[in-house]
């Protein structure tokens, strides 16, 4: 009967009406709508409904034909007022939902984990015994393929571009090697950010405002073609709105001098174009085109290209590649074009002798030019002989330098005298940039050859489709930066990671100091682009997942972190139960219960539970978590951190975190106070402070002047909200 029964016609539980549809196929229409719509919270529905609600009324509600019937017309007015009325009440109810649901996603997230991946070359001998001791990073070494034989002290001391993972390890022992190492976050070479990106952006912005030089991203493309995480069925609207959350917050990052790259196919160009131009309407565009796919793959046109877009400041540089290698070069000296300004009666001022030694045969110096109309000197002066611009033809020519700086060219050797007795000109060519075209066509940038096959060769080929060339990346990432060696580079759509390998290989090849931050997402950060970075700091060199050397990167250190999500912070409300007085305030159901009701859940910063800040939790994916208070600090006060350390003062442990705020020295201190004894407290923070101008501790403290960690966390949390 049930079989029967979804058979049926269904009807409109409304009018009744049939809608041509089965019972089984409207449900299934329902599913199939919920599960490929794309829902986003609105930055402000009341506005945006109160506005239809006026139009709806103006438009279909108002009927000016019958103006002139006073009876009519009042009518019309009653059913207007009334129909207002009530859609206001169901406005307001709506939009106090919406807006706690905007509250949330704007609310910057805490920090749930942070760890460290470090080159053995940061690690002191002495730790050795304690690395070895671990099984559990030996086994992971092993299935990164660092390892196959023995690790014992000399494979620790014969590979330094081995990195430990600090989440393998205890939290003292991570302290300790953190606490040795001077400017901490100077010497970090990468920032690795698991979240959704626009998480990622709010909690960061305050430490990176203005110090990124380039950002890049490669966003999903919208075809059927990458079929990867995000969904790439978005409608054009749709995907415009997943770009417009967060590459307006990601230019808040760039430096006044700077760039963004984009990376898009045909199919979302136009769109992309258009959204660019109004973005970036105060940048420069360039479109490149890219022959990352020379087989070519599609339709009724085998496409081989995609595009790189980039938008510079009006004060960028041209985009040029890579530095050319010096070389020299032998220039004759004299000038032999036919104009005027090649001859003596042109420019008569680089008309001079050059002096030489016969017995050295070399040019020393230079004297004074000749007036036109004078005479010419050609005796030898102190045994030094003269040289004239005058060629074979007894033309009288003059020299390519101006007489000072020939005379300087003089005096610093650089000219001399080929055996026929011509000056020639010793040029040492600096290194110059190459011209960057808009057609990137070589097979260099081959996203198969360089971008698959390269993640193949580093054992990581079969989980991830379609990574950009590495060889795009280096150079992009050249052009965007101007060249500067120290550049920051941000990557928020990072997927495999190609941006951070790319920064990892031009720094190892012209010896910079550019560092990366990439944010991604998807379930492949721990199998993917983690572990990528991971395998080429170790070496560059790798085939079938075996490196072929270890001749990797040195000094290398990369934070890794996983953050809160809009979904944790869902999970993690709970109402309390609403007093008597409060069940008596009009609308009390909407206003009390989604505010009030829900202020002191951890996700909104309990203060209270701040008196424990190792012990702060939060349901992460179903499970209660301890999250990082001190780096969800670090972020919301904009600290650059140069120094972390774990010290035990009378059994209670201090986490000391010094480094920069708003141009201020800054140091924090974070403990357990419960049952702590605060003049013991005070004498031992007051010891370890230095000549910082601030001085934070969590919770109370008799410290003087001290400021409590907790005011900058409640406001910052929700800052701008």
């Amino acid at each position: 009967s049930d079989l029967l029964f979804l058979n049926q016609p269904y009807k409109n539980k409304i009018n009744g009406e049939d809608n041509g549809k089965t019972v089984l196929g409207w449900y299934l229409n329902k599913y199939i709508t919920k599960n490929t719509s794309d829902y986003f919270i609105h930055k402000d529905l009341k506005g945006f409904l109160l506005r239809e609600l006026d139009f709806y009324i103006k438009n279909e509600m108002f009927n000016i034909d019958k103006v002139e019937d006073e009876d009519e017309l009042r009518f019309n007015l009653r059913k207007i007022r009334t129909f207002k009325s009530i859609s206001k009440k169901i406005i307001e109810f709506l939009a106090q939902i919406e807006e706690f649901q905007k509250r949330l996603w704007e609310k910057k997230k805490f920090v749930v984990s942070t760890d460290y991946c470090i080159t053995l070359d940061y690690i002191d001998e002495k730790n050795y015994p304690e690395v070895l001791k671990n099984s559990l990073q030996i086994e992971e070494w092993k299935r990164l393929g660092f390892v196959e034989g023995k690790v014992d002290v000399k494979f620790l001391k014969e590979n330094s571009t081995l990195n430990i993972d600090t989440k393998f390890f205890d939290v003292d022992f991570k302290y300790q090697i953190l606490s040795e190492i001077e400017d901490l976050e100077e010497n970090t070479n990468g920032v690795l950010i698991n979240s959704e990106n626009f998480q990622a952006l709010n909690l960061m912005l305050e430490k990176y405002r203005e110090k990124i030089k380039c950002c890049y991203i490669d966003p999903p493309y919208n075809t059927v073609h990458s079929e990867i995480l995000y969904k790439n069925n978005f409608k054009h609207s749709s995907w415009l709105s997943l770009l417009n959350n967060s590459v307006p917050l990601s230019k808040e990052f760039l430096m006044p001098i700077s760039s963004f790259g984009f990376a898009i196919d045909d199919y979302e160009l136009h769109n992309a174009l258009l959204y660019l131009n109004q973005e970036f309407c105060d940048y420069e565009i360039s479109v490149i085109i890219v022959n990352h796919h020379p087989q070519g793959s599609g339709g009724k046109l085998s496409r081989t290209h995609e595009y790189y877009i980039v938008c510079s400041t009006k004060k960028f540089s041209p985009l040029l590649g890579k530095e050319k290698e010096r070389y020299e070069e032998d220039r004759s000296f004299m000038r032999s074009g036919t104009g005027e300004n090649n001859y003596r009666i042109g420019r008569w001022r680089s008309f001079y002798a050059l002096l030489y030694d016969p017995k050295t045969n070399k040019i020393i110096d230079a004297e004074e030019p000749v007036p036109l109309g004078n005479i010419i000197p050609k005796e030898d002066k102190n045994c030094l002989r003269r040289i004239y611009p005058i060629n074979s033809r007894e033309e009288e020519r003059v020299w390519r330098s101006s007489y000072e700086t020939g005379k300087k060219r003089a005096q610093n050797g650089e000219l001399f005298l080929s055996q026929r007795g011509a000056v020639y000109q010793a040029l040492v060519h600096d290194e110059k940039r190459e011209v960057l075209f808009s057609n990137w066509m070589d097979s260099k940038f081959n996203a198969g050859q360089h971008g698959s096959a390269l993640l193949s060769s580093l054992g990581l080929g079969d989980k991830f489709d379609y990574p950009k060339s590495i060889n795009t990346m280096e150079l992009g990432i050249t052009a965007q930066t101007e060249l500067d060696k120290s550049a920051s580079i941000l990557d928020f759509f990072a997927g495999s990671g190609t941006t951070g390998h790319a920064v990892l290989k031009l720094n190892k090849e012209d010896e910079g100091n550019r560092k990366f931050i990439l944010v991604e997402m998807g379930e492949y950060f721990d199998t993917v682009t983690k572990p990528r970075i991971q395998k080429v700091i170790f070496s560059d060199n790798w085939k079938n997942g075996k490196p072929q050397d270890n001749n990797g990167s040195k000094k290398q250190i990369i934070k890794y972190q996983s953050l809160e999500q809009y979904e944790d912070t869902l999970n993690n409300i709970d109402f309390s139960n609403p007093s008597q007085e409060t069940l008596k305030v009009k609308d009390y159901k909407i206003k009390y219960m989604l505010n009030i009701e829900s202020r002191d859940n951890n996700v909104f910063m309990n203060l209270e539970n701040l008196e424990n800040p190792f012990n702060y939790k939060l349901i992460i994916n179903g499970k209660e978590t301890t999250i990082d208070l001190v780096e969800t600090f670090n972020y919301l006060a904009g600290l650059k951190v140069s120094k972390i350390s774990k010290q035990t003062h009378k059994k209670t442990d201090y986490i000391i975190v010094r480094g920069k705020r708003k141009n201020k020295d800054v140091v924090v201190f974070w403990r357990n106070i419960k049952d702590l004894n605060k003049t013991e407290d005070k004498a031992f923070i007051e010891s370890q402070i230095n000549d910082e101008n601030e001085i934070f501790v969590n919770s109370d403290s008799l410290v003087r002047n001290a400021k409590p960690v907790d005011l900058i966390l409640k406001e910052e949390l929700f800052g701008g909200i």
